[in-house]
């Protein structure tokens, strides 16, 4: 039996070792930069003519009507709102036919329209204010722009801005939309961390189902290479114990002795990490984890059908308020509210400008939209708990307060006070946070509320794991070398 895992952890080694060393060395940049570069919201909103008090949205009835008449007479609408563009008043509607692009002058559709130079100077310097130097035409998905959905915005303009940043800017060919934003910066730290670690890798990332099964046939490989290094790496132990030749290795070569001892005191920690790394592109299985939450539950928060009858108190901009870029209006667990985007960021109020929704609204609309459920406590809290928190870098933090519904089938439900937003969570989500998040990022409340304490504990695990992992990659390349050396080949040249 050690034959076999000896035959497996070498030779899988060999294979593994290389993206091993690179995934801990990235690991080091991704606990300080985690993300690939995007677009920021505001950039996009950059892109619009602020809204003048003389802009108002459009009616429900009017929004159903104007909807119907671009899609099917039976359509219904989930959300309507207002923007500008080039001077001009559009309806944004979104309903069971998709979304759509209205001009408020005629109701007809606004065109999809390709960016000219002038374009592409003009939204460069909206969103940057500096001049664009430089234009390329990009034909095929690009390092910064390699998703399979945005192949229906080529060719893509990428806009090079004059400024100390290196900006780049990437816009879609098809209507001048803001596809992507870079700077050197951000562009140096995803070429260290993002890009090697999730493997975003053009060639690769283009093709979704490709990257998620690599993903997963890696992390396979890499925890049968794992599983078998530990158990030699016990059982050479004892042996050496057994014989007195050793208290933790027989090895006296350095970097096997090394390898050795740091996969004894790390080894469980490079697996937690492959097997976590594997679990953030697939999930546990259901006989283990048990089901996932019906799918009701997630659909509470989604944008509910406004009938032509719903009341629209207030259809005009919010007064005192400048630079808005969009103003809509959508159900919200039953309940009529707003949205104020602007480059600051986004409001929701209700007209009655009071909390989007209460303990009240939830279980009402719970009780309408998933009568069997059964409701066993609610509580509106406003502290992070160890099931609803942020990563422990601080980013991507859930919105509170909010109201906590917990039910009897073991559901629990997290709905967002001030801003419409929910999280679901059972048995199962519970399992694979941990398979994945918990195991690959720590992610704690108590590692939220200690995020030095988190950097530092990290940084020793990284460390531990890239020793593991380059002492091994020195190891499969000497093997490899030796193997070379007494090849018939090479003795034939010699």
């Amino acid at each position: 039996m050690p034959k076999l895992f000896q035959f497996l952890h070498k030779w899988l080694g060999f294979l593994m070792a290389p993206l091993m060393v690179m995934w801990f060395l990235t690991g080091f940049v991704m606990t300080y930069h985690r993300s690939f570069p995007r677009a920021e919201r505001a950039s996009v909103l950059k892109t619009l003519d602020d809204l003048s008090p003389s802009d108002t949205l459009p009616h429900p009835a009017e929004a159903l009507a104007l909807y119907r008449s671009a899609t099917s007479p039976d359509a219904t609408i989930v959300s309507v709102g207002i923007e500008k563009r080039k001077g001009e008043t559009l309806f944004f509607l979104s309903g069971s036919d998709g979304d759509l692009l209205l001009r408020s002058s005629d109701g007809n559709p606004y065109p999809d329209t390709p960016p000219s130079v002038a374009d592409l100077k003009d939204l460069s310097h909206k969103i940057t204010g500096h001049t664009l130097s430089e234009i390329d035409t990009i034909t095929h998905p690009d390092q910064w722009v390699p998703f399979a959905g945005r192949k229906k915005d080529l060719p893509f303009y990428r806009a090079k801005i004059s400024d100390e940043a290196g900006t780049e800017i990437y816009f879609s060919g098809r209507d001048g939309s803001v596809l992507q934003k870079t700077d050197a910066h951000r562009r140096l730290l995803s070429y260290i961390g993002a890009i090697p670690h999730w493997l975003y890798f053009r060639p690769i990332r283009e093709h979704t189902d490709l990257w998620i099964k690599l993903f997963v046939v890696l992390g396979i490989v890499g925890c049968v290479m794992i599983l078998s290094g530990m158990i030699i790496g016990v059982y050479r132990s004892l042996q050496a114990r057994k014989k007195g030749i050793g208290k933790w290795t027989p090895y006296r070569d350095i970097w096997y002795k090394w390898h050795h001892v740091s996969g004894l005191f790390f080894g469980i920690v490079v697996l937690t990490w492959m097997f976590s790394g594997w679990m953030s592109l697939d999930k546990l299985p259901e006989w283990l984890s048990g089901p996932m939450p019906r799918e009701g539950f997630y659909r509470l928060s989604d944008p509910s059908t406004i009938s032509g009858e719903v009341a629209l108190p207030e259809s005009t901009m919010p007064r005192g308020l400048s630079g808005i870029k969009k103003f809509s209006y959508r159900l919200y667990f039953g309940n009529l509210i707003y949205s104020v985007e602007s480059v600051g960021g986004t409001e929701y109020f209700t007209p009655e400008r009071k909390p989007l929704i209460s303990e009240a609204d939830v279980l009402r609309f719970i009780k309408e939209q998933l009568p069997d459920a059964e409701v066993t406590r609610v509580e509106l809290t406003d502290q992070y708990t160890d099931d609803y928190l942020p990563h422990p870098s601080g980013k991507h933090k859930p919105t509170l307060p909010v109201i906590k519904v917990e039910t009897g089938e073991g559901t629990t439900i997290y709905a967002g006070v001030n801003k419409p937003a929910l999280q679901v969570r059972n048995k199962a989500t519970r399992l694979n946070a941990w398979a994945y998040q918990r195991l690959h990022s720590l992610k704690f409340l108590w590692s939220y509320k200690h995020p030095i304490l988190w950097r530092c504990i990290m940084f020793l695990l990284l460390t531990g794991g890239t020793v593991v992992s380059v002492t091994g990659l020195v190891l499969g390349i000497r093997l490899i070398t030796r193997r070379v050396r007494k090849s018939p080949l090479s003795r034939l040249a010699h």
